[in-house]
């Protein structure tokens, strides 16, 4: 699924009409491990103000959180020598 696609779809599906902040994810492994974070930490009410959702890669997380700057995205840096990281952290 393309980037644009991902987008829309998280745009209006997930969030719709709801007002709610987007937090992404790489995939569905990261998305589950941080389910459980947030529930323990704050409860399922988290979920009245945030979407949670993988995008399938890291790409996808950092090219459409270029394209919505209200969004928040986690990723890891396994794949990202200590350059690309320090430009991602600058970003």
């Amino acid at each position: 699924m393309s980037r644009r696609k991902i987008r829309n779809q998280i745009k209006e599906e997930l969030i719709g009409k709801t007002g709610k902040k987007a937090l992404l994810v790489e995939g569905d492994t990261d998305e589950s491990l941080l389910r459980i974070i947030l529930d323990k930490k704050f409860g399922p009410v988290w979920e009245n103000t945030w979407v949670l959702t993988g995008t399938g890669s890291k790409k996808n997380v950092t090219d459409i959180l270029a394209k919505e700057p209200t969004w928040f995205g986690i990723v890891d840096r396994d794949e990202w020598d200590v350059t690309v990281i320090n430009e991602k952290q600058e970003e």
